[in-house]
């Protein structure tokens, strides 16, 4: 018997319209959402990765799939870290769909 799981990942880019045609199409069990709303003065306003509501909406589209945040730490252009993501996920409901990894740790997940 064959396991297949399938990920999608944001990668480092504000795609939400492309999360949620992927999600249309493919039975999603692990999205690897790059978070934090990353700002550059370069680019204004703008965030270059999703927001955590962006977030939420991606993890609604993805109704079978463990959230892996990543992408929102360590560095001064993000504009949201931990606690509000965390915050976003459970005031929607689904803090615990949510596998917070550790930095530089392999990623376990029973799937």
């Amino acid at each position: 018997m064959t396991t297949c799981w399938n990920p999608y990942g944001t990668l480092s880019t504000r795609k939400l319209p492309s999360a949620l045609d992927v999600a249309e199409r493919f039975p999603i069990k692990v999205a690897i959402l790059f978070l934090g709303a990353a700002r550059v003065a370069a680019v204004g306003p703008q965030h270059l990765t999703m927001t955590a509501e962006e977030g939420v909406t991606a993890a609604h589209a993805f109704p079978d799939a463990t959230i892996v945040p990543l992408h929102f730490e360590g560095w001064a252009h993000f504009s949201e870290s931990r606690p509000e993501i965390g915050a976003a996920f459970q005031a929607a409901g689904l803090a615990d769909r949510l596998h917070w990894p550790d930095l530089a740790a392999p990623i376990t997940l029973s799937l």
